[in-house]
């Protein structure tokens, strides 16, 4: 599944929307499908570690460490040419930045710095 973007001339007069704007007035059902079939194998994925944890006590170094390691995975089965391992690596990834923006929208004020 592929998505093209509507075509036709771009409006040049209205800059475009900020992501924290456009997120005030999305909901679901205006999202890409692309993105809404990745977002649910996303949480398919989180949902198959709910036994774990979670994120909430993991510190942004250890995230990112774990985002790194789930990037390093998922160059390892591109050459294998394996869909469903694919997906699942890039789904640990996306889950990996997800917790980390996570994280830091929860704490803004908390965070000043990460050494990485």
């Amino acid at each position: 599944m592929t998505y093209d973007p509507p075509s036709g001339p771009k409006p040049t007069t209205k800059p475009t929307p900020s992501a924290t704007e456009l997120i005030k007035k999305m909901d679901a059902q205006e999202m890409r499908p692309p993105l809404a079939s990745f977002a649910n194998y996303m949480e398919a994925v989180l949902k198959e570690n709910d036994y774990k944890n979670g994120w909430g006590s993991e510190t942004l170094a250890d995230l990112f460490c774990c985002l790194q390691t789930q990037v390093d995975d998922l160059g390892l089965a591109m050459p294998m040419g394996q869909t469903h391992l694919i997906r699942k690596e890039c789904a640990d990834v996306a889950n990996f930045a997800m917790m980390i923006y996570d994280k830091i929208t929860a704490a803004p004020d908390e965070i000043v710095g990460v050494d990485i």
